[in-house]
């Protein structure tokens, strides 16, 4: 596979070990199975966490300079691992150059980004609020890292205005 050959399974094992206990994936008989406790099982046997969090080191392993997009980046995923997913996933952003839109109504998910963010002292960061607003239009609002910070910082709610 593509990610043997580039040497980014090796990666994508150990986030995964991090991050859920998970020893390894490999594809056996062209299937993914991932090892956990000296048992192979099928990757679909797995939660939706899993699944996704494959899903998006996938894809950032393989893009290069690329935007990715993630719907509901947190589904599955429990929120005590929110901080450890967003550190992964901005620390290998950066390195393959990869812009990601990621989309989310979970607060402790939008807390998590901005804790591990300001940890990292990764300022490149933009929060867009998308919402209707009493005439039905759908309207934006953007937040540079300073001013979502600061709406975090100060207890404001920033899903919804």
């Amino acid at each position: 596979s593509f990610l043997k050959l580039e040497n980014r399974l090796k990666t994508l094992n150990s986030h995964l070990k991090e991050l859920f206990d998970i020893d390894e994936l490999d594809y056996i008989n062209n299937q993914p199975q991932l090892l956990k406790n000296n048992r192979w099982k099928e990757l679909s046997l797995y939660g939706q966490g899993v699944k996704t969090f494959v899903n998006i080191m996938i894809s950032l392993l393989l893009l290069h300079d690329k935007i990715l997009f993630v719907d509901e980046i947190e589904n599955g995923i429990h929120y005590s691992l929110f901080d450890k997913m967003w550190e992964i996933i901005l620390k290998i952003s950066k390195e393959r150059e990869v812009q990601i839109f990621a989309t989310t109504h979970s607060k402790e998910c939008i807390e998590s980004y901005n804790r591990v963010s300001q940890r990292l002292e990764d300022d490149d960061i933009t929060f867009i609020n998308l919402s209707r607003n009493r005439r039905d239009k759908i309207v934006s609002i953007v937040l540079d890292s300073g001013m979502f910070r600061s709406e975090l910082a100060q207890n404001h709610e920033v899903r919804a205005w």
